[in-house]
């Protein structure tokens, strides 16, 4: 993969972000237990982290380029709390999935900041198997 991929995979987990933002603030308004809502507040709280971190790095490996802004995700309208459930779910797994790859092929002074997201987003996606079990 060459450096230019790095900006793409960049943008692209960044999108993610935003797609699981919406989510997780959909099921926090709809969590059907104070339990349920404490641990999607968590998950969101680490959405709101990673793209901080996202945007440092992004800045730092390609300033004159610009992250998606607040276009319009293809986000499905949820109807109920476990179908966010579902969506995040997926969606997590493929942020992973990207910044797995994106740890494979960035500069090892980021890798750290890489292998962080990747264990946030894998605690993320367990309290969401979690919610399944209860």
């Amino acid at each position: 993969m060459s450096m230019l991929s790095i900006p793409v995979l960049v943008a692209s987990i960044y999108e993610d972000l935003l797609r699981l933002r919406t989510a997780y603030a959909y099921m926090v308004q709809n969590a059907p237990t104070e339990e349920s809502r404490r641990l999607i507040d968590m998950n969101l709280n680490t959405v709101k982290y990673t793209l901080e971190q996202l945007e440092h790095l992004h800045t730092m490996l390609a300033p004159q380029q610009m992250l998606p802004t607040q276009t319009p995700l293809d986000v499905p309208i949820f109807t109920n709390f476990m179908d966010a459930a579902r969506y995040a779910f997926m969606t997590e797994t493929q942020l992973i999935r990207k910044a797995r790859e994106l740890h494979s092929v960035i500069e090892v002074c980021h890798r750290l900041t890489v292998f962080n997201i990747i264990v946030d987003h894998q605690l993320n996606a367990m309290r969401l198997l979690y919610l399944d079990l209860s």
